[in-house]
């Protein structure tokens, strides 16, 4: 059974948006995680975040029915999804129409994404809940991205889950440096632990 943990509702819009993007996803019926900043500040230390941020298996479904029905639930695209898809984005770039919150859902392609999907646990919020990826998981993706917010973010995890499962971390950290071609990826995980270590 999956680990169940209870979590701070976000501010009021931002919880709206949240309710609203995992309605959609789970009308949709395919495998969903939140991540990001709401998955972060769930993991680390509240901080702000203006968006919801998910990754989602959408392979096989036909997107323009996907963001028909998003409609009913508020969502609709933002102006820019058009162009950036059209570049070869992975990334629907959509909008909470009702509180202008912004939404953006990664669509899974790869392994290592697929297993973030599968290890998500629920997280419950009042009366309500939705899948959110690991603290394992949201490390690597931040080691991924490596954004000076991201380099906080996996900071302030590492202070405050005191039982990560490290080696898996590395694991996947290492495999994505593999298919990205950049071995300095793999080196970043050590590169935040070690000052931490010394404190």
């Amino acid at each position: 059974m999956p680990k169940k943990r209870k979590a701070v509702a976000p501010q009021p819009d931002l919880t709206a948006a949240l309710k609203a993007v995992c309605q959609w996803l789970a009308s949709l019926q395919v495998p969903f995680a939140i991540v990001g900043g709401v998955a972060a500040a769930a993991y680390g230390r509240a901080r702000a975040t203006k968006d919801v941020d998910a990754t989602a298996d959408l392979a096989g479904r036909d997107l323009e029915a996907a963001l028909k029905l998003a409609k009913q639930f508020g969502i609709e695209r933002r102006p820019e999804h058009a162009e950036t898809f059209r570049r070869g984005s992975r990334v629907l770039l959509l909008q909470h129409a009702p509180t202008s919150t912004n939404i953006d859902v990664a669509l899974a392609l790869f392994a290592i994404e697929m297993k973030f999907l599968g290890r998500a646990r629920q997280v419950h919020i009042d009366d309500w809940s939705f899948p959110i990826a690991t603290p394992e998981d949201i490390l690597v993706m931040k080691l991924f991205a490596w954004r000076p917010q991201d380099v906080r973010d996996i900071e302030n995890i590492l202070a405050v889950q005191k039982r990560l499962n490290l080696k898996q971390v590395r694991e996947d950290i290492k495999g994505l440096a593999e298919i990205m071609e950049d071995p300095a990826i793999a080196a970043r995980l050590d590169s935040v632990l070690k000052p931490m270590d010394e404190s």
